[in-house]
């Protein structure tokens, strides 16, 4: 038997569905992603369920038993920092089937109805403070293969980490134009890559001064301040304290001109 190990938010079942239909040739399924973006709708398809040959769930992170242990097993690793910052927001937006409004709820009132302290709270989250990543793997005396999160991202090195996978699994690939129309739906719907993919262009060009107009909720300004944490070093100040946010790349530059100034003056 073979199982999928992966850990909420790293997109375990849309990988078990493409293993299962791309490389072992089971039944596909019309519709496999449900409203919160996740690939649960497999679940509720007697024909896909009936011809699994791999078997996804979260065997390690919450201790499943399986009901025989497995002869090889594909673990989802989510290793470097744009894989930990997709897996952290996907896990708040979708991971068990509830949604970012309600897991909130969980956040006590004066965080969440205070936006500084939100966003603290969500910067905490993207830095050492977040939910745990994948480790301590079960089965380390079985064949394993070890799937880079980051691998789903771009369709070119989605096909290549499969190519060696189906080697791995003794079968072949095969994938046909389905394959590349669900995976621009599962890009199209993943919250955390559109995140990401967002603070990568808005840093850009306040790193390059332009002027460009922006929203940010709380979370993309979370995910600025913490890009700035990593590229500038800015850690505090107003992008931090205050509740009003910039709402162009040009405001942004000229914190980080001030924050570079007043650093340079401490010495």
């Amino acid at each position: 038997m073979i199982l999928l190990d992966f850990y909420s938010g790293s997109h375990g079942h849309f990988l078990e569905y493409v293993i299962n239909t791309y490389i072992f040739k089971g039944p596909k399924v019309k519709n496999i992603f449900i409203e919160t973006g996740a690939s649960h709708g497999t679940r509720d398809d007697k024909n896909y369920n009936s011809n699994r040959v791999v078997y996804a769930r979260h065997y390690t992170e919450f201790d499943v038993v399986p009901w025989q242990d497995p002869t090889q097993v594909v673990r989802i690793t989510v290793d470097s920092q744009m894989e930990n910052i997709i897996y952290q927001i996907n896990i708040m937006f979708r991971a068990g089937d509830i949604p970012i409004e309600k897991k909130i709820t969980n956040i006590p009132e004066a965080v969440r109805n205070t936006t500084s302290h939100l966003r603290l709270d969500y910067y905490s989250k993207l830095m050492d403070n977040g939910y745990p990543r994948p480790n301590n793997w079960r089965w380390n005396d079985r064949p394993a293969y070890r799937f880079p999160m980051s691998s789903l991202f771009n369709l070119y090195n989605f096909y290549a980490e499969l190519k060696k996978l189906a080697h791995f699994l003794e079968h072949t690939f095969n994938p046909d134009d389905s394959l590349a129309l669900t995976w621009q739906e599962f890009m199209r719907r993943n919250q955390g890559w559109q995140y990401y993919n967002t603070s990568q262009d808005l840093i850009t060009r306040a790193l390059a001064n332009e002027n460009y107009d922006f929203t940010a909720d709380t979370w993309m300004q979370a995910l600025l301040n913490y890009c700035l944490t990593e590229s500038i070093g800015i850690c505090d100040g107003v992008l931090f304290d205050k509740n009003d946010y910039p709402s162009n790349t040009g405001q942004l530059y000229q914190i980080i001109q001030q924050y570079i100034c007043n650093f340079d003056n401490r010495f």
